[in-house]
């Protein structure tokens, strides 16, 4: 009789062959991994794509305004919205572009001939004359000029920008010769869109 009495007892082996609930333990313990890799690799994926799209920008705007001989403000307000369409889905609130035509002054310094940014409050970032810093200053030849794009974006990602409230900026700058005439005229529309009045 003593030889049954812990029979419904289970043993050290009938512990080790139980697997009821070791999958559960498993993704429990696998689950955690996973999700770390996926939102890992998504915001790898939108950082990348939002530098990507910047960079299309930069490129963009200035060589959509080289293939021009004369700008009006109205001009380069449509390329700035024609940029932003691009390169959508990125917040274009976050978004500031600049366009400078920069040309030399008597001693072959960069001076700004002209430059307007997508930002309403600040339509001219630069002061007509003032000195610039043209990484490149060779490409400058008397009577013409140079355009440069800059462009600067603040990505706030959907997740780690909520829980850790950070954010990436993002800067890029392009520099390019007009491709019709030695020098882009920056100038007034009349009432029949006739550019006058160009500088």
């Amino acid at each position: 009789m003593t030889k049954y009495r812990f029979r419904f007892l289970p043993t050290l082996r009938d512990l080790a062959r139980d697997k009821k609930g070791l999958a559960a333990i498993e993704f429990a313990m696998v689950l955690p991994v996973m999700f770390f890799l996926f939102f890992g690799a998504t915001e790898l994926y939108t950082h990348f794509s939002a530098r990507d799209r910047v960079d299309i920008a930069a490129s963009t705007l200035v060589d959509l305004a080289g293939w021009s001989e004369q700008l009006a403000q109205d001009d380069i307000e449509g390329i700035f919205t024609g940029v932003s369409n691009i390169i959508q889905p990125i917040d274009v609130e976050q978004l500031e572009m600049r366009l400078i035509s920069v040309v030399p002054n008597n001693q072959g310094s960069p001076v700004v001939h002209w430059s307007f940014s997508s930002e309403a409050t600040a339509s001219q970032p630069y002061a007509p004359n003032s000195a610039f810093d043209l990484e490149n200053s060779d490409l400058l030849i008397p009577g013409a000029s140079v355009l440069v794009s800059e462009v600067e974006y603040i990505h706030e990602s959907g997740i780690t920008g909520r829980i850790l409230h950070t954010s990436q900026a993002y800067t890029e700058t392009r520099v390019r010769l007009p491709r019709l005439s030695p020098r882009v005229a920056f100038c007034e529309k009349d009432n029949q869109g006739v550019y006058e009045n160009c500088i």
